[in-house]
């Protein structure tokens, strides 16, 4: 699967995907690292009546990322 595959799947908006056109990107990990940036205080993830934003997203993922 594509980048552009998997942002186009995700059921984005089409002004979303403009604004987060996968072919703008290097690698998932600048579209990752952008998405987070723009999307900061938004949520990302809700399960079981926890959510998570962007912003949290980030911090847990660069933790994680520091900790290996």
């Amino acid at each position: 699967m594509t980048i552009t595959t998997l942002v186009q799947s995700l059921d984005y908006s089409q002004q979303q995907f403009q604004l987060l056109n996968p072919k703008n990107y290097k690698s998932i990990i600048e579209l990752f690292n952008d998405s987070c940036r723009l999307y900061r205080d938004k949520p990302a993830f809700s399960c079981l009546e926890h959510t998570l934003s962007f912003d949290d997203v980030d911090i847990m993922s660069r933790n994680f990322a520091a900790y290996l």
